[in-house]
């Protein structure tokens, strides 16, 4: 059977679609707003049209943001209770929601635009556990790298469809309008048609093969439904400040998968390595470069290597934290979502005047903080399921 066919495939796939189309209305407004000259010359409107005015226009800017850090907190108990398929297209229902009501909520007022926009955020707030979750219950072994990064593309696939769509719509007599009604109506379609074909156990699933369950289940440790265990449960913050590169995710992910003679354990520790150094490396020399050419290789170097700690990182919750790996990356998840509201005022603190050597400093700054955050990695990490993985009677070693 050609992996191409297997249900598990166009499962990925179909997973993908939906967390691309999540993040792709979290993106609208960005790339929608500089075509809605029409909401200021609308002869309803006066110039105290929130619109306007500058703070407000920013709040709705980071409102998707503010909802990624509300809706982490109880989509892990949510999970937990109800299962990530329903989670996670409750989540898709409402993002499309939010969406398609956007338009009109420009014209009735800031607060109801604002409500619209933390809708649209709410879904991205479980994309990074997704990401995570769906490999470790469909994915065979063999390919469970392959399967995760494919997912993870589709933060970079997101602005890739988004990017061109908004602009033809946007030039088209349909206007930005038809941006939020075509991404609201095609992610409650496409969420829709998820809940008839995804299920959290394959076992459950009427369209899969029993040759292909086999795959799928073959080499896998039971994971036993038991509660989140919050207090032993632990987390560190990996900064990823750049966009992550898909083609490095998708190559990351089938490298991995090939290097068998190696262990699970030296394969993550690799691949988080060769990311973090190569990331904070590619910052030290754009902090002391001041030749533009060098200065784009280095911050390119930084983006393909970023893009590898997939395999890193994530790996290692992924086996570590089995069952509970949704606790640990919406832990990771959360601060992603700080970062990008302490990153503005870290660089407003460090380069208030935007001169060479105050981003020269913050780049310093960063590529230590990298460094320093990573050097444990190596020896505290392990690839062995935790012990709260297990069921209580097969518990032997303590955290």
């Amino acid at each position: 059977m050609s992996s191409s066919d297997t249900y598990e495939t166009k499962l990925d796939a179909a997973s993908l679609t939906c967390l691309t189309f999540i993040q792709m209305n979290t993106l609208t407004f960005s790339f929608s707003v500089i075509c809605m000259h029409d909401v200021m010359e609308d002869s309803r409107l006066n110039s105290t049209h929130w619109f306007s005015q500058t703070t407000e226009k920013s709040i709705i800017f980071s409102g998707a943001a503010i909802d990624g850090l509300i809706g982490l907190l109880p989509s892990v108990p949510l999970i937990s209770y109800f299962g990530f398929k329903s989670v996670l297209v409750f989540h898709g229902i409402i993002s499309s929601l939010g969406t398609f009501m956007f338009p009109m909520a420009v014209f009735s007022g800031f607060y109801i635009s604002l409500l619209c926009r933390i809708l649209q955020g709410f879904g991205s707030a479980i994309m990074f556990t997704a990401v995570g979750v769906v490999p470790g219950i469909w994915a065979p072994k063999s390919e469970a790298n392959t399967f995760m990064a494919v997912l993870s593309c589709a933060y970079q696939l997101s602005n890739i469809v988004c990017m061109p769509v908004s602009g033809i719509l946007c030039e088209s007599v349909l206007g930005w309008r038809s941006i939020y009604y075509l991404f609201g109506s095609l992610t409650l379609m496409i969420y829709i048609l998820f809940w008839f074909t995804y299920s959290d156990n394959p076992e459950d699933n009427r369209f899969i093969s029993q040759e292909e369950l086999s795959q799928i289940t073959c080499g896998k440790i039971e994971k036993i439904k038991e509660p989140v265990p919050y207090i032993s449960a632990t987390g560190f913050l990996t900064s990823l400040p750049f966009v992550l590169a898909a083609v490095s995710k998708f190559s990351a992910g089938r490298l991995s998968d090939k290097l068998t003679f190696l262990s699970e354990k030296a394969r993550f520790v690799f691949f988080a390595a060769i990311s973090q150094m190569g990331l904070a490396g590619g910052m030290a020399v754009m902090a002391f470069t001041t030749n533009r050419l060098l200065a784009q290789v280095a911050f390119n170097f930084a983006i393909v290597c970023s893009g590898m700690n997939i395999m890193g990182v994530i790996k290692c919750a992924q086996l570590r934290c089995q069952q509970h790996v949704h606790f640990t990356l919406a832990v990771i998840s959360f601060t992603g979502y700080a970062d990008q509201f302490l990153a503005p005022i870290l660089v407003r603190v460090i380069c208030p005047d935007n001169t060479f050597q105050q981003w020269s400093i913050l780049f310093y700054f960063v590529s230590v903080l990298v460094v320093l955050c990573n050097l444990g990695f190596p020896s505290i990490a392990k690839s062995e399921a935790a012990d709260y993985t297990k069921p209580r009677t097969q518990k032997t070693d303590k955290f």
